[in-house]
């Protein structure tokens, strides 16, 4: 409906020929926010989740996982808030020296050079579309993309319907570069979940790294 970045809600009665507009999910009217990679999900009491990654328009970061409802089948909407537990990440562990970034050198307080690794392009957005996922026992998994040293897939659980949500985990971190996310997923029958994504592996092609399409099959517990 407008020039700005925002979170719609569409709506189509002729197996999708064609759609109206019924209501905004989210807009920043200063201009700073986007939201974009919505997905939609209905949750137990038939509560609608919108998932969206919000991104800064002006690229200076912050960009996060949100997630708004509705309870009137998508009339309204409450704020888009971020998803996942601030402060805390698995993946500072897992970054190898030398592996992500570029290389540099910095001076501890002592005056000593201490070894650096400067991050690489598309290192600002640490959730890149979100994927949710409502399993049959009424958890809820949401996939996404790393872009942001060690770039990599990770995920998040929620057990009461998005209202809190675990630590992060960490499905894979060998990705080269930044240029991945958008994944997809389903439950199977014997509980297992599937993933595919976008993803790259460093195999000096001079480009960053081959992109193909991957997949992993997990459990969360």
């Amino acid at each position: 409906p407008s020039s700005m970045k925002e979170a719609a809600l569409y709506m189509s009665d002729d197996n999708g020929l064609s759609w109206d507009y019924i209501t905004t999910i989210a807009r920043d009217p200063t201009g700073v926010w986007g939201y974009t990679y919505n997905a939609l999900v209905m949750v137990a009491g038939g509560r609608l989740q919108c998932y969206s990654m919000r991104q800064n328009i002006n690229s200076a970061g912050g960009n996060w996982a949100c997630m708004s409802y509705s309870d009137d089948g998508g009339l309204t909407w409450s704020d888009m808030k971020p998803i996942g537990q601030l402060g805390y990440s698995p993946w500072v562990e897992r970054r190898r020296p030398g592996q992500y970034g570029r290389p540099g050198v910095r001076k501890d307080p002592a005056g000593r050079p201490v070894q650096t690794y400067e991050p690489m392009p598309n290192s600002n957005e640490i959730m890149r579309s979100p994927y949710p996922l409502v399993l049959r026992d009424g958890r809820i998994v949401v996939l996404y993309g790393r872009r942001k040293p060690p770039y990599g897939m990770g995920g998040l659980v929620s057990e009461d319907h998005g209202k809190t949500w675990s630590q992060e985990f960490v499905l894979r971190d060998d990705a080269n570069c930044g240029d991945l996310g958008y994944p997809v997923a389903t439950e199977l029958e014997d509980g297992r979940i599937f993933t595919a994504y976008y993803y790259n592996l460093d195999d000096g092609n001079g480009c960053g790294g081959t992109r193909f399409i991957a997949g992993s099959t997990f459990t969360v517990s």
